[in-house]
């Protein structure tokens, strides 16, 4: 079991990074990701410092990658082929967007699929919380199937 909480923003030495954490079944950290982009357009960017590394995470399942909204789905280089080079498995993608976010990241995670298989999972949330589509998980099998709020929750206490 792996839990991704989300990202968030964290002080550096003055400096402002997103950052993510994917944590194991125990709490543990097991894969970290500071954003390699900032989203708006140039004369106006997220004032954030960017990240410098891309961290895998080798699991049994396969190679797991956590990129970040525009990490994912962003044209240009390098990042047009970057996630085909790396040849990720599973890619956890946190997002931030409206529906033009979603068609983008699905467009990729599409491309990916039909490239080599991957499959991504991306979990979006609307800057409006009007979209019920939060996300989707793209895969080989069938159609992307989107996660929705009617999905349910199972506990089990141990």
């Amino acid at each position: 079991m792996l839990i991704l909480p989300g990202t968030f923003h964290e002080t550096i030495n003055g400096k402002i990074f997103n950052f993510g954490e994917v944590f194991d079944r125990f709490g543990r950290p097991v894969l970290s990701h500071y954003k390699l982009t900032t989203f708006g357009p140039t004369e106006r960017p997220e004032k954030i410092s960017t990240g410098r590394r891309i961290e895998l995470l080798d699991t049994p399942i396969g190679l797991i990658a956590m990129p970040i909204c525009l990490d994912f789905c962003e044209e240009g280089s390098p990042f047009n082929r970057l996630w085909d080079e790396i040849g990720t498995e599973w890619l956890l993608v946190p997002a931030y967007g409206n529906k033009t976010s979603i068609t983008a990241h699905l467009r990729k995670a599409k491309t990916l699929q039909r490239s080599y298989s991957a499959i991504s999972v991306v979990a979006n949330q609307d800057p409006e919380g009007r979209d019920k589509n939060h996300g989707f998980v793209c895969h080989d099998r069938q159609e992307p199937k989107k996660i929705t709020n009617e999905h349910r929750v199972i506990m089990v206490k141990i």
